[in-house]
């Protein structure tokens, strides 16, 4: 939603200025599956907030990505959209129910098995050498990774 014009607005209120911006996909066809957005638009938004990054009036801004079963196979996507746009960090988080799913669609869709261990092709996805980048925030999945090695290396 930051457009120039809500740019023009905040940026001589703040002294310094740090973002945080949930995108959830990195295709205009995830984007419009899970925001019902415009991804085009989100980009352009992007792509002003980056060139507001590099003449410095904006300190540190990030990328969030829950991750689900619509989006999973697009993290290493993020990650490089993610490096095209300078940012600090991409951030990779769970999947909650917050009560707009019901419990048999939140199912369908988070990746995190009984809370105990995270579905196999996530699991597959997160090996991949992109995710050992500095700008990668995996912190929601760590403490499952090395279960993870154990119960799937070997099959």
């Amino acid at each position: 939603l930051l457009n120039q014009e809500k740019w023009e607005f905040i940026k001589d209120k703040y002294k310094t200025i740090d973002l945080i911006i949930s995108v959830d996909a990195a295709t205009a066809e995830t984007y419009q599956k899970l925001c019902g957005g415009n991804f085009s638009k989100l980009m352009d938004h992007l792509k002003m907030i980056a060139d507001l990054h590099r003449q410095g009036k904006i300190r540190n801004w990030s990328l969030n990505y829950v991750v689900q079963r619509d989006n999973f196979k697009e993290m290493h996507d993020f990650v490089e959209l993610g490096h095209s746009l300078d940012v600090n960090a991409t951030s990779f988080l769970k999947m909650n129910n917050w009560g707009n799913l019901t419990h048999e669609d939140y199912l369908k869709k988070c990746l995190v098995i009984d809370e105990k261990y995270l579905d196999r092709e996530l699991w597959q996805v997160l090996k991949d050498p992109i995710f050992k980048n500095p700008i990668v925030d995996l912190h929601a999945f760590e403490r499952y990774m090395h279960l993870l090695n154990y119960l799937y290396e070997d099959k």
